[in-house]
């Protein structure tokens, strides 16, 4: 008897390996049904959100020239100003310097070296004075630049911040899109 419920037992298990082995994989078990939500990056590539990074980057563009402009101008300013400055301190020298050789040819009876220490004394603060407007002209200039960046940063700021809404709402609706295709898809296979 025994012999029998273990011969029963073997072809109930046989038979059920059998199934098993005929057993057809279900839709949902299949590699179609798989669906993997679509990646960010994929969903930045669609034209919407595509439509809306190329007009903010166009504006950026816009600010980011106009900003390089004003710089430029501001670069060909210092140099006029710095080629000014020096023409004036070149102006001085020579003032400087004929004054000396006329005193000197006058000889009225001043000391040559006494007139000598006095030019190299005017050409020395004339010098100190010429580095003190150039150090304060680039010291000026460096603020100028500091202010133009720091605008072209708030303006990038703004320009983000009003088209976060819009980048935002692209990406949603092709999100949206995605998800309703994949839907489609599910149904598909499900009828």
């Amino acid at each position: 008897m025994f012999s029998l419920l273990g011969g029963l037992a073997q072809s109930v298990r046989s038979l059920s390996d059998e199934n098993a082995q005929e057993k057809i994989p279900s839709l949902l078990e299949s590699e179609e049904a798989n669906i993997l939500a679509e990646p960010l990056e994929k969903i930045r590539e669609h034209k919407s959100v595509l439509k809306v990074m190329a007009k903010l980057e166009k504006e950026l563009q816009t600010i980011r020239k106009k900003h390089e402009k004003m710089k430029e101008k501001e670069r060909d300013l210092l140099l006029q100003k710095e080629e000014k400055l020096s023409k004036a301190q070149e102006h001085q020298k020579t003032h400087i310097v004929k004054n000396h050789s006329k005193l000197v040819k006058k000889g009225s009876g001043i000391d040559v070296q006494l007139l000598k220490r006095k030019s190299e004394a005017g050409l020395v603060a004339m010098s100190v004075d010429h580095q003190t407007k150039l150090e304060e002209l680039q010291k000026v200039h460096s603020q100028t630049l500091m202010s133009l960046t720091k605008e072209l940063y708030k303006a990038e700021l703004e320009l983000y911040d009003r088209y976060q809404e819009p980048l935002y709402s692209a990406i949603e609706k092709s999100l949206l899109t995605s998800q309703a295709a994949q839907m489609e898809h599910l149904k598909s296979l499900h009828d």
